[in-house]
């Protein structure tokens, strides 16, 4: 995993935020907590990095896809859908 400075953002493109998901949207898009996606990324499992004093995390979107994809994770359709897989139901 990439570490990055306090300054990086603010050198980053303007396109930035189409191409990057935070953790949050990372796990809403994989349809699992926040400390997963950054556990499976210090794992290797997808590329991500982190800057600044509070340790944000950025993940590449394609990589995220490219996991999605990969993976045995089922997509979540909607809300409705991943509330009911945390919840156990089918």
């Amino acid at each position: 995993m990439r570490t990055g400075t306090d300054s990086e953002p603010a050198d980053l493109p303007s396109s930035f935020g189409a191409q990057y998901h935070s953790a949050k949207q990372s796990a809403e898009l994989l349809g699992v907590n926040r400390a997963t996606v950054v556990n499976w990324a210090r794992q290797g499992k997808f590329v991500g990095f982190q800057y600044g004093k509070r340790g944000i995390y950025r993940f590449p979107r394609q990589e995220i896809i490219d996991f999605l994809n990969e993976s045995r994770i089922p997509t979540p359709v909607g809300p409705t859908d991943v509330v009911r897989r945390r919840a156990g139901g089918n």
